[in-house]
């Protein structure tokens, strides 16, 4: 009957927007989900930061959701419950570019919220 049949909501930009509150393996899904519609992304000092690949890890840490642990060789960042390493984070400011340029200085223990 055709009051039985649902549909997924459209996903959208809004949906594929990397909450860092979230588990490790929630945001690895979300990044695999979101490549076939548009780019998992998180946004850094006002600039559109997209992710395409990334793995989750088990590590425990004590930092909040968001902190960069580490920056090689690849940067790991805390989530809410393990880290996530970032393989290809890019930005489309000039067509695609490795994210972090040169220009952006990244620190361990910097937030990217």
């Amino acid at each position: 009957p055709v009051e039985e049949r649902s549909y997924d909501q459209r996903f959208d930009e809004t949906a594929a927007r990397i909450d860092w509150r979230k588990t490790a393996p929630e945001i690895a899904c979300l990044i695999r989900a979101a490549y076939v519609y548009v780019p998992a992304y998180f946004e850094f000092r006002g600039e559109c930061v997209s992710v395409v690949l990334a793995s989750a890890t088990t590590t425990t840490h004590h930092e909040a959701p968001g902190t960069i642990l580490s920056i090689a060789p690849h940067l790991e960042i805390a989530t809410g419950s393990g880290t996530i390493l970032l393989h290809s984070p890019y930005t489309q400011r000039f067509g695609p570019t490795a994210w972090p340029r040169f220009s952006t200085r990244l620190t361990v223990g910097m937030n990217l919220e």
